[in-house]
């Protein structure tokens, strides 16, 4: 049973859209993670290869995340909300 009750969504015709106007994301650690923080979106990531992995603990450690791994206990607060995406768009170049 999902912990928390959003509907998951695989390979939807409409992402592009979906991405644009949503408030956050759970993504793996690869393309659709850069695409999202270039967007300014606070992500929860799901890294799928070390390199990945890499990545992701990077982004985490400079405060561009807010999760990672398996394990999605809680979302972004509404003042954390600003901060992830504020600097979500900053580490992306």
């Amino acid at each position: 049973m999902n912990p928390i009750p959003y509907k998951i969504l695989k390979n939807p015709p409409d992402l592009a859209e979906r991405m644009a106007q949503c408030r956050w994301a759970v993504t793996n650690g690869g393309i659709s993670m850069l695409e999202m923080l270039c967007l300014g979106k606070p992500l929860h990531v799901i890294p799928q290869t070390q390199r990945e992995t890499q990545l992701v603990e990077y982004l985490f450690t400079q405060k561009g995340i807010f999760g990672v791994g398996n394990d999605l206990n809680s979302i972004p607060l509404n003042e954390e909300y600003s901060q992830l995406k504020s600097r979500a768009s900053q580490l992306i170049d």
